[in-house]
C-alpha cells in the first residue's frame, strides 16, 4: 500500500472514491451524494488544488490495470483561514472502502496527515 498526498491528478478517482463514501454512509457526512454527485469533477480538481484551504490524502493499493494504484481511501485536513485561528484545523472525509477495511488503512492516512499537520 502506497499513501501520499492526492494531486489534481487523482482528481477522478478521489471523485468516485468520495461519490461512493456518500452514498453508501449517508449519515457519516456533511455533504450528501446527490449534492455532490451534481458537481463537475473541476470541483474535485480544485479540492486538491495547490490553493485549496485542504489537503488530502490518498491510499492506493497495487492495481493491474493503473499504474498509479486503486484509490481505495481518503482523509482531508482543513485548516482554519481566519488569521487568528490559522493554528486550527479539522480533519475531513475519512474513508476506506469496505473491501479494504480492517487491513491497516487508515491508521497510515491519519499519520500523514497528522504528520503534515506538525510541520505547519
Amino acid at each position: 500500500m502506497l499513501v501520499r498526498r492526492l494531486t489534481v491528478g487523482d482528481a477522478a478517482a478521489y471523485r468516485a472514491l468520495r461519490l461512493r463514501a456518500f452514498h453508501d454512509h449517508p449519515e457519516a457526512f456533511t455533504s450528501s451524494y446527490e449534492e455532490e454527485a451534481r458537481k463537475p469533477l473541476s470541483y474535485s480538481e480544485q479540492r486538491l488544488g495547490v490553493t485549496s484551504p485542504a489537503w488530502y490524502w490518498g491510499a492506493f493499493v497495487p492495481d493491474p490495470h493503473s499504474a498509479v494504484g486503486l484509490l481505495v481511501g481518503s482523509v482531508g485536513l482543513e485548516r482554519e483561514q481566519r488569521l487568528k485561528n490559522r493554528h486550527n484545523a479539522v480533519v475531513i472525509g475519512l474513508y476506506v472502502t469496505p473491501e479494504e477495511a480492517r487491513r491497516g488503512v487508515g491508521r497510515p492516512l491519519l499519520d500523514m496527515l497528522l504528520a503534515a499537520a506538525r510541520r505547519t
